[in-house]
Order: structure tokens, then sequence, then C-alpha cells
């Protein structure tokens, strides 16, 4: 918030606000301001006011159909705060996926979209009955603690239970072991916010709503389902 207050204090002549986990209070308090914005999934769409969505349902989908065709049926979800859109999103479509495919099963956590939040919601999945043989996080550094916490139980991945993340941040290729995770391409995040303002610039034109696609990166911390792990997990 004081980031952007003060970017907008020096005059500048947009402001491209690149997270979704932004109070709804700084977002109207924001929106009222002379200078065009970009959104990452929060505000509306208003005179100068752009808002990029990205297609979180085709990003999960992808990640469950991956471990399912791993054999995996037990998979876990380590969702964000319940307070932000995005990470609500990201919940009711991991269930849908499940529900589509037979599977009642409700191994979801609330996380803090950090580390930490990792590490203490993936010690709760595995001292439920019946732990996931496969989680998937709502970000990537919930998925760094979920690694974390899986050797801290002394188990491995991706032998003994597989993980996937969200984002694909510069840090999931150097995991241990490197994350299989869905990218949100940079590039062209940066085009859109880009184009948005431009396009909204000069005139205070209205803004517009773009949409951002993912793509499921495989690396090795995810793998088929031994028979061994999902007998222990029924």
């Amino acid at each position: 918030a004081q980031s952007v207050g003060r970017m907008i204090g020096r005059k500048v002549d947009g402001v491209a606000i690149m997270t979704s986990e932004i109070d709804t209070g700084l977002i109207d308090q924001l929106s009222s301001r002379d200078v065009p914005l970009v959104f990452l999934d929060v505000g509306k769409v208003a005179i100068g006011v752009s808002n990029i969505k990205v297609n979180y349902a085709h990003g999960v989908t992808e990640a469950v159909n991956h471990l399912l065709s791993l054999g995996h049926s037990r998979i876990g979800f380590i969702s964000g705060p319940s307070d932000l859109k995005s990470a609500r999103q990201r919940r009711a479509t991991f269930l849908r996926c499940l529900r589509s495919h037979g599977i009642m099963d409700r191994l979801v956590e609330e996380s803090n979209h950090k580390v930490d939040g990792g590490v203490r919601a993936i010690a709760n999945l595995l001292d439920r009955p019946g732990p996931p043989t496969a989680v998937l996080a709502s970000n990537d550094l919930t998925a760094i603690g979920v690694l974390r916490g899986i050797r801290q139980a002394g188990l491995r991945v991706p032998e003994d239970i597989s993980v996937v993340g969200f984002d694909d941040i510069h840090m999931a290729q150097f995991t241990e072991p490197p994350l299989t995770t869905v990218r949100l391409a940079r590039e062209q995040l940066a085009d859109l916010a880009c184009r948005a303002l431009l396009a909204s610039m000069g005139g205070r034109r209205k803004g517009c709503e773009l949409r951002m696609s993912t793509s499921l990166v495989i690396r090795e911390s995810t793998a088929r389902v031994r028979q061994s792990v999902a007998s222990r997990a029924v």
C-alpha cells in the first residue's frame, strides 16, 4: 500500500499491481485516484481501471488430471486464505474436479500462502486417517513448505507423496526435488499489464478485462503412485 501510494504521489503515468493479495479497501482507495491502474484478479473494470483475470480453473484442472493420470485418487489440497477470491476459486475448482471423477473425499487444509503455513497444513493432512498420496498447493511457497513438512515426517517426495505447486516462481526449479507446478507466464502478464495501461491512458478511458492462461510444468516432485503407498492411504 505504501509503495503504491509513493508511486502515485510521484505522478507516475500508470501503476500495475500484480498481486491478488490486496485489501479491498485499498482497491477502492486507489481506484478513486486519477491514475490508470491494472489489478490482478481483483477490482472492477472502470474508468482508468483494468483487470487481468487468470484462468485458475484451467490450471487446477490440469494439475488434478496429471495426478489422476499417475494413479492418485487420494489427493489433498492446501488452499490460500479464504478471504482471497483467487484462493476460493482454486479450492472450488479442485473440489469440482474431484467430484467429476467420483471422488468425494475432502482432504483440504487452509493455509496462509507462506512456507510455514505449508509445513503446518501438510502435517495436519498426514495426521488424518487415510492421508493423501498427492498434494496440490495453492501457490509455490506453500508447496515448498509442504516439501519440508514431508521430509520432517520421514517421508520422501515423490516416492511416498507427490507434490504440485502453483505459480512457477523462479525457485521452484531449484527445490529438492524440482517442483511440478502450474505456470503463470511472467512475460505474458507483463505484456497484458502494459497493454491495459496504455489503452486507458490519455483521456481517462474505460479500462478493460484481459485473460491470462496457465500451463502445467512437470518436474520431479510427482510420480506414479506406488501400490504399497496407496494401500496405506485407504
